[in-house]
């Protein structure tokens, strides 16, 4: 990817699905935002699954129709960044062939750390299956049975504070680093959403967990 998203004028965004790759293009107007029609070529055979490139190729060329911005050279390559009224500054491309991610998300309160890491995993290519928290009614064996039935592709584990409530997410990640021990084919792979001190005494509960440190709960009355 080139240029920055803050300081582009104009974006061009592809996403690569199983049926369709759609485009559509960002650009500042007047200082304002705006939103390109959605490029969405008829349904992909199964051949441009084998080359990615050209169905992205095939749906920029529609986006050019229909916006009469020309985006690539007579090279039919991407002009960018963009050059006299040509191009765009930046390409950002997304890839959603295929399943969703199963998710599970871990975490203390269901209004404030579940809630806040719900938004977080949904703003990906996530599906969120389960969720245990603090308010659960089920017994760790209980979730823990669940987890390996579920067998989720991620755990999203979030809440706590610097000097917070610790001891309760301890006891939770436990929980999860049992059911990933007991996990018979693969584990599935854990990401912690922490403050500092939150996560630094319970990471080494989980093998080689990916560590979240710019994300904060956001409580929403």
């Amino acid at each position: 990817m080139a240029g920055s998203l803050v300081d582009s004028d104009s974006l061009l965004a592809v996403d690569v699905g199983t049926v369709t790759t759609r485009a559509a293009l960002f650009d500042v107007v007047e200082g304002t935002t705006g939103l390109s029609p959605l490029a969405m070529p008829p349904a992909q055979p199964r051949r441009l699954l084998k080359d990615l490139g050209e169905g992205v190729h095939r749906a920029i060329e529609d986006l050019q129709l229909i916006t009469g911005h020309k985006f690539l050279g007579e090279d039919q390559r991407l002009i960018i960044p963009a050059d006299d009224g040509k191009g765009v500054d930046t390409f950002a491309a997304t890839f959603s062939a295929g399943p969703a991610m199963k998710t599970v998300v871990v975490g203390l309160l269901n209004d404030v750390s579940l809630e806040s890491a719900q938004r977080l995993a949904r703003s990906t290519y996530a599906r969120v299956v389960d969720t245990i928290g603090l308010n659960d009614k089920r017994k760790p064996e209980q979730q823990i049975d669940t987890l390996l039935r579920l067998r989720p592709d991620l755990i999203l584990v979030a809440g706590g504070t610097d000097n917070g409530a610790t001891l309760s997410v301890r006891h939770l990640i436990e929980t999860i680093g049992l059911a990933c021990t007991y996990a018979c084919r693969r584990s599935p792979r854990c990401a912690l959403c922490r403050e500092q001190e939150y996560g630094r005494g319970n990471q080494d509960r989980l093998a080689e967990p990916d560590l979240l440190p710019e994300y904060k709960p956001q409580y929403t009355p």
